[in-house]
């Protein structure tokens, strides 16, 4: 496992996208799943009232190059109700020059990496017709949108 030796979620979700680009959603899934558990223990230790630092600054999210081939290359090969995203979002953000300082990530940057880590376990629930799996993708589909409807209130 490699992403046990980081502790940037905005790092672990770069390389996780690029190892969804790559096809390599095995790898892809661990990375991003350490991400949101970073981001999950980030806000359950940080206070509720009052934040102790500044959200960190995202200033740039770009999509990923679609690189998988399992899916039909026209639109109007797949229905509506079938079409699944194949592109993850890579996250880029203004640090300060301490890298291992905590920081609080911005909502946007939280909801990207947990779409990022829903479309890892989907396209591996396809690849290997596993439910548990697509559970865990729609976790995290839903899981990314209530951060960003808290955000919006």
């Amino acid at each position: 496992m490699i992403a046990q030796h980081y502790s940037d979620p905005i790092e672990l979700n770069n390389m996780g996208v690029r190892h969804i680009e790559e096809n390599d959603k095995t790898s892809a899934c661990d990375l991003l799943s350490t991400a949101v558990k970073l981001i999950l223990k980030a806000d359950s230790t940080g206070s509720s009232s009052t934040e102790r630092n500044s959200p960190v600054k995202c200033n740039h999210f770009e999509w990923s190059n679609a690189t998988n081939n399992s899916f039909p290359e026209k639109p109007c090969e797949v229905a509506v109700e079938q079409y699944v995203f194949s592109r993850g979002m890579y996250v880029y953000c203004q640090r300060s020059k301490m890298r291992h300082q905590s920081f609080n990530l911005s909502s946007d940057a939280k909801a990207a990496i947990a779409y990022n880590a829903g479309l890892a376990y989907h396209l591996l629930a396809i690849e290997k017709s596993d439910s548990i799996l697509l559970r865990k993708a729609s976790h995290m589909y839903r899981f990314s949108q209530s951060i960003l409807r808290k955000a919006n209130k």
